[in-house]
């Protein structure tokens, strides 16, 4: 038995198959990351769709992303770190692979930062790409103009990645804001940013809910699998973590979160 509906997308994972370094100045991540492996925990939840999102490890280097999608093969989808002024041919091959998405990643580490959102929503849009997004999320009123000038859909990852403190009731009413626009938030990985801890993280989950509550029609889940940020000996139970996660869910909105946004966003 499985525990998501039926065609469920995993809209946030890394794969970092073998033969495949860090670019200068990064590291790989402890604890592994196979293809097989990530296989296995599909099976275990009921996977069926998977999006691979570009490591910072591999900066504005997508060939690691592009070999897992053909091994993966037509269930498959990517988000790539793609700078402004690349090329439309190169665009068009990352396309051709698979790739429907743009991240822009604005936390250490990240090859695509805030300052180009703009240019890089307007770059990949002619190809029908989303654009996914992640910082700190206690900065959110200082960006909202800007993120409000995002044409169409886009994401905005780890339930807004509130780094500082828990969100004020005017961070949140701002997000509400920009899920009236385009802006759809990403439920993965509570753990980064929880102050109440697993294993109910309650802070996260009172978020959630009111984020539900307001537009669920513009939220997706991801497993945030293999945990880069977490040490090998302190990753979260997937099985535990989603079910976790699917206790916020409504089961009227579970459609819409695990299936037909994601499916609009990426398939």
């Amino acid at each position: 038995m499985t525990l998501l509906p039926k065609g469920a997308w995993d809209t946030h994972c890394h794969v970092f198959p073998e033969g495949f370094p860090a670019v200068a100045g990064k590291s790989l991540p402890d604890g592994g990351g196979s293809l097989d492996s990530y296989r296995r925990v599909c099976a275990q939840l009921g996977i069926e769709r998977s999006v691979f999102v570009q490591a910072n490890a591999h900066g504005l280097d997508n060939s690691s992303l592009i070999h897992t999608l053909g091994k993966f093969g037509p269930d498959a989808r990517g988000v790539a770190a793609v700078a402004p002024g690349t090329a439309e041919l190169e665009l068009q091959a990352l396309h051709d692979a698979g790739i429907r998405g743009a991240r822009v990643m604005d936390l250490g580490g990240g090859a695509v930062p805030l300052s180009q959102v703009l240019e890089t929503v307007a770059m990949v849009r002619p190809l029908g790409w989303t654009t996914i997004v992640q910082f700190n999320g206690n900065d959110l009123l200082q960006h909202e103009e800007t993120l409000q000038q995002i044409e169409g859909d886009w994401v905005l990852d780890h339930f807004g990645k509130f780094i500082t403190e828990n969100p004020s009731k005017q961070i949140l009413t701002a997000l509400k804001r920009l899920m009236d626009g385009g802006a759809h938030v990403k439920f993965a990985a509570p753990y980064e940013f929880s102050r109440s801890g697993a294993p109910d993280f309650a802070d996260v989950a009172a978020i959630a809910r009111e984020l539900l509550d307001h537009r669920p029609d513009r939220v997706v889940w991801g497993s945030n699998w293999p945990h880069i940020l977490n040490a090998p000996d302190d990753k979260p139970n997937d099985i535990e973590l989603t079910e976790q996660v699917l206790g916020w869910i409504e089961p009227e909105f579970q459609e819409a979160v695990f299936v037909t946004t994601p499916h609009r966003l990426f398939g």
